[in-house]
This record gives C-alpha cells, structure tokens and sequence, in this order.
C-alpha cells in the first residue's frame, strides 16, 4: 500500500508564495492553485455537515430589531431595560 503525501515545500516548489505588495490577482491565482477542487459551499451542503455535527439548534426565539443607527444601537438600549 502506497502513500501519497504532499508537503508544503512541494507546493511552494510549484507555486511561489507571492509577495505581500503582490496583487490580488496574483494572491488569487496562488490561492486557487493551493487547492483547486472545488467544494460545494450551498447551504443544502452546509446544512447536511451541520446535521452530521449535530451543530443544528434552532434558537427557541428569534429577535428582530430594525431601527435606524441615528441613536445607537437598539440593542444597547434593551440590555438597560
């Protein structure tokens, strides 16, 4: 049975590391590279890993404030209730 490992300097050989002045599209070429799988991000995905992880709980109430900022957040004003 055989392994198949990837390091880090594997993948720096491939791609260099761009600089921190480098612009994004670069970043986004190297980021894409790094990882070019995609991954199914929807929320029917995300709500079936959540299930798995049984991380799933609904709140037994949900709030809904809407209010302009002109005065601060409504929320600060609740909590001196």
């Amino acid at each position: 049975m055989s392994v198949f490992t990837v390091t880090l300097a594997d993948i720096m050989e491939k791609e260099p590391i761009p600089q921190a002045t480098s612009p994004l599209a670069t970043w986004l070429s190297y980021l894409e590279h790094l990882h070019s799988k995609t991954i199914d991000l929807g929320l029917t995905r995300v709500n079936e890993v959540a299930g798995r992880m049984a991380v799933v709980k609904p709140a037994p109430f949900v709030f809904t404030v809407a209010e302009p900022t002109v005065r601060g957040p409504p929320a600060v004003r609740w909590n001196r209730c």
